[in-house]
């Protein structure tokens, strides 16, 4: 009778491995208090395999995953942070190494561009390997061109939404960008300005982003368990061959065929029968030195239909008036678009991924404080 033998360890698979290695760099480089590799979740790409699954880990120097950012991927391993984490840029040089990560493309919401704008400059602002950042949500010249001087990366707005899959627009990164365009249609796209009736609009006038495409393939299949909605948002053609999605955006095209985002259509506001695109009121007020971000929202008004009310974040030790904001806007917009009020905040309130949540500034303002 054979004895029998101790089992072979089994390899450790290559993915252990490899966050192992992560784990223990950055622990070396004494930032295991800010980034760790615990895995979050296992998040499936539409129309992929699980193959194709993104590991997601998070920062350990608080709770959950809020007010996280994505800073940077290699396709296998996306290292996520918050974005008021102190020396972030070091943070992704020693993070994403190449004996790491080597990534070379990061993507941001305009918050946390904002949020690396607003915090102290660093001598290793510019360590790191990125060939361009990409990012979408309006983010004003002024800042990209101070991110892009500071940072030394190129920056590329896209435009795309979960229901589209991929992005449905984007600038070139060495053709002829425009920071605050969303670019052009990418290749193999079709997009039409339409009206409410679904006619192509004028150029240069605004109108619904609508994105061609078969649903289940190019385009969400639907909303699940509601198909009142799923109606709403993917309507095909009279003769079946195309379906449209309709985003609910508001855009412009220029005659270079570039979109120029105008407005989410629930956010646009009908003050006395005009149409005011808060979109345009917020760029104009961050255009105010003291202003480091703002939010137009639409109040009910019993003679106008709706106000106009602004929610106004500052600069660091910067100062600045309700009354010296409304006089900055009446120099520059109609005075239809002229905010009716404005109040100085601290903070605007965010999604987990730094969307401003506009129903809770509404609401906010409707109960007589402040979000």
């Amino acid at each position: 009778m054979t004895a029998a033998s101790s089992p072979t360890p089994s390899p450790r698979p290559a993915g252990s491995r490899r966050r192992e290695a992560l784990r223990a760099a950055l622990r070396d480089a004494g930032l295991d208090a800010l980034l760790v590799t615990d895995l979050i979740n296992v998040r499936y790409l539409a129309g992929f395999t699980g193959s194709n699954a993104a590991l997601l880990v998070h920062a350990a120097d608080g709770p959950g995953d809020e007010g996280r950012t994505v800073l940077a991927t290699d396709g296998r391993y996306t290292v996520q942070a918050a974005a008021e984490t102190p020396d972030l840029p070091l943070l992704v040089e020693r993070a994403c190494g190449p004996a790491l990560l080597g990534a070379t493309t990061a993507s941001l919401f305009a918050a946390p561009i904002r949020m690396l704008l607003a915090a102290q400059p660093s001598p290793h602002d510019a360590a790191h390997r990125l060939r361009v950042v990409i990012f979408a949500q309006s983010v004003n010249d002024a800042q990209l061109a101070e991110f892009e001087r500071r940072f030394a990366v190129p920056t590329v707005q896209l435009y795309g939404m979960t229901e589209t899959g991929p992005p449905v627009t984007m600038n070139p990164l060495h053709e002829d960008r425009r920071g605050s365009s969303m670019g052009r249609p990418l290749l193999g796209t079709r997009v039409r300005l339409v009206d409410a009736d679904g006619a192509d609009v004028a150029p240069g006038a605004p109108g619904e982003v609508v994105v061609a495409g078969t649903p289940g393939r190019t385009l969400m299949t639907a909303y699940h368990d509601d198909p009142d909605a799923t109606a709403a948002m993917l309507r095909p053609d009279p003769d079946g061959a195309t379906t449209w999605l309709h985003t609910g955006d508001t855009a412009t095209a220029d005659e270079d065929g570039y979109l120029h985002f105008v407005d989410r259509r629930k956010d646009m506001i009908k003050r006395a029968g005009e149409n005011v695109a808060t979109g345009e009121v917020e760029r104009v007020i961050s255009e105010h030195p003291a202003v480091f971000e703002a939010a137009v929202v639409g109040i009910p008004d019993d003679m106008r239909d709706e106000a106009v009310h602004a929610a106004v974040v500052l600069h660091d030790g910067a100062r600045a008036t309700a009354e010296e904001i409304v006089e900055h806007c009446r120099e520059r917009l109609a005075t239809f678009k002229v905010p009716d009020s404005v109040d100085i905040v601290s903070d605007l309130p965010r999604t987990s991924v730094g969307k401003i949540q506009k129903h809770l500034i509404r609401t906010a303002k409707l109960s007589g404080g402040t979000p």
